[in-house]
């Protein structure tokens, strides 16, 4: 599967023989049963795992010296890729990555420009919402109805 932009929740039933992969430019995702996460951005891929197991391919394009290059990815874990960069794993909240899922964005040590553009992601804006219209400042934000 390929994704072209925008982020994407998986659950892959396990099956060792016909593993899941999924493509974002010079970056792929394989599953074997698991769930996990991916999010496209025009400058970057975030690879987060909230069960099992992955294995990020990076393409030979010079990222990692020249040569396609596994990194293993497990549940809990989170990973960024950009062009020519590969940062290291780290430990994150899962249920923050997440939160999309329920319509809500949470927020922790972000710029405002990245937490605009972020909103700016669900256009159109509808605040009809009552939870959305009481929400007080802080982390968490109401994503607009569907």
């Amino acid at each position: 599967m390929k994704l072209l932009a925008g982020e994407a929740l998986f659950e892959v039933a396990h099956d060792a023989k016909r593993p899941f992969d999924v493509t974002t430019g010079d970056t792929t995702v394989r599953a074997v049963g698991t769930q996990f996460d991916v999010d496209r951005r025009a400058a970057s891929t975030t690879v987060t795992v909230v069960e099992g197991q992955v294995a990020v391919l990076t393409a030979p394009d010079g990222t990692l010296g020249g040569k396609q290059t596994t990194l293993p990815l497990s549940a809990g874990e989170q990973l960024t890729l950009a062009p020519r960069s590969v940062r290291q794993p780290v430990r994150t909240d899962v249920a923050t990555a997440i939160a999309w899922t329920q319509r809500k964005l949470i927020f922790e040590h972000r710029q405002l420009g990245e937490v605009a553009a972020e909103f700016n992601r669900y256009k159109p804006s509808d605040h009809r919402d009552p939870e959305c219209r009481t929400a007080q400042p802080g982390g968490n934000r109401c994503l607009p109805g569907q």
